[in-house]
């Protein structure tokens, strides 16, 4: 009986314990790091929505883009060469300009 009033105290600071243990949160997926500037890449998009565009830049580039809701429209582009990232970067900027929008700098 004295064994089995020891096991309650025991369980109890156990569970205690097993409460008071911080919780970590699960660790965030990464994107992977942007490529270089001179790392030859290949275009081709078929009526791909620009939200796509932009997001493939940022992985690429490792920019972080801003942008409203309202972005819309479909591009294509056809590269039958490969390009380095920083002309991909030089033909999305045109890109935008053709459909109406700019890219605005800021921060880092």
């Amino acid at each position: 009986m004295v064994r089995n009033l020891l096991a309650v105290p025991f369980f109890g600071i156990l569970l205690l314990l097993s409460v008071a243990t911080p919780v970590r949160s699960a660790p965030q997926a990464q994107s992977p790091p942007p490529a270089s500037p001179s790392r030859k890449v290949t275009l081709d998009f078929k009526d791909a929505q620009l939200e796509e565009v932009v997001k493939t830049i940022s992985e690429l580039t490792g920019k972080n883009f801003v942008y409203d809701k309202g972005l819309k429209g479909d591009i294509t582009i056809v590269s039958p060469q490969s390009v380095t990232v920083e002309e991909a970067y030089e033909l999305f900027l045109t890109i935008l300009s053709v459909k109406g929008y700019t890219v605005i700098p800021s921060g880092k």
